[in-house]
């Protein structure tokens, strides 16, 4: 999988007070697992992908970089509880597969994007499992999924601590959502943001430029 635009603005918009333990649902390559690692100097990382061949990248990627000893990398699928055996995450952050397709995947950049393995109702109801108390979880969709998931993301006993709607363009409407639920049960007022990523072509915002330049060499 390359590196795409959905990636890099979650692990630059996820945050927590100081988190100990974060956990990157389906890492690809260790992406948002690096960016979060760069940001947050005090956490331990561990990064779980169903595909061998992108977690052998992740591991590469991870050995290749200055916080190689916080962070490790796991094979194995999320919803399967022995391949996350610890809990009590402070942060958990995902890209998660957003289309529906074929039961049968045979092509792995596929089944990366694909949400028949990992439905977004089981997604966020282990996230809250895994969350210790007040603990925070991220995610990036498509925004024609973002009343389904404000709805799963109740009924689970999440709270929207704030969301953020995403335009391409000022012009364009609302691409993706970026969603911040928090397990608590202190009454939360949810923070509405908004971002555009570009004015035109390859001319990018200020507002995408200072959330995102901390991981761009040329920007």
């Amino acid at each position: 999988m390359k590196i795409g635009t959905d990636g890099v603005l979650i692990g630059a918009w996820s945050s927590a007070p100081d988190p100990k333990k974060i956990l990157d649902v389906g890492c690809g390559t260790g992406l948002i697992a690096l960016q979060l690692a760069q940001r947050f100097s005090s956490s331990q990382i561990k990064a779980i992908d169903i595909d061998e061949q992108a977690c052998k990248a992740t591991q590469m990627n991870f050995l290749n970089s200055p916080w190689s000893e916080r962070l490790i990398v796991v094979t194995g699928d999320f919803l399967d509880p022995s391949s996350i055996v610890d809990a009590d995450f402070d942060l958990i952050v995902s890209n998660p597969p957003y289309f529906q397709g074929a039961e049968t995947i045979e092509d792995a950049r596929t089944l990366a994007r694909n949400s028949n393995h990992l439905p977004l109702q089981l997604l966020i109801q282990s996230s809250y499992r895994l969350l210790k108390a007040d603990g925070l979880f991220s995610l990036i969709l498509p925004s024609g999924r973002f009343s389904e998931a404000q709805k799963v993301a109740l009924e689970v006993g999440f709270k929207i601590r704030r969301y953020c709607l995403v335009k391409g363009r000022s012009d364009l409407p609302v691409k993706r959502v970026m969603l911040e639920l928090q397990k608590t049960t202190t009454a939360i007022v949810s923070e509405r943001q908004e971002l555009v990523i570009e004015i035109e072509r390859h001319l990018y915002t200020e507002e995408y430029r200072h959330l995102t330049a901390p991981f761009y060499l040329n920007f």
